[in-house]
């Protein structure tokens, strides 16, 4: 069952233009990229608790899925405001 179907009809999403939203793709890459930022130097500021060998496998897991879970809608984003 589509959820677009309770705020959409067909034809209005026959009518969706892409290039009304990059606005906000371009906004949603700017806070993406902030984000990146501050954990870059998250890992600067401490690197023996979380990318070193010795650092303990909790904190290289959530290190790991935090930039993944922030990589890939900042690269979604950048991909969307090209057209």
């Amino acid at each position: 069952m589509c959820v677009f179907k309770y705020f959409f009809t067909r034809n209005d999403l026959l009518k969706m233009n892409m290039s009304d939203y990059v606005n906000f793709f371009l906004a949603s890459a700017g806070a993406g990229a902030a984000l990146i930022g501050l954990l870059f130097v998250a890992i600067s500021i401490t690197p023996e608790g979380t990318v070193l060998p010795t650092a303990p496998k909790e904190r290289q897991i959530t290190l790991t899925l935090t930039s993944l879970f922030l990589y890939s809608p900042l690269s979604l984003d950048i991909f969307m405001t090209i057209e």
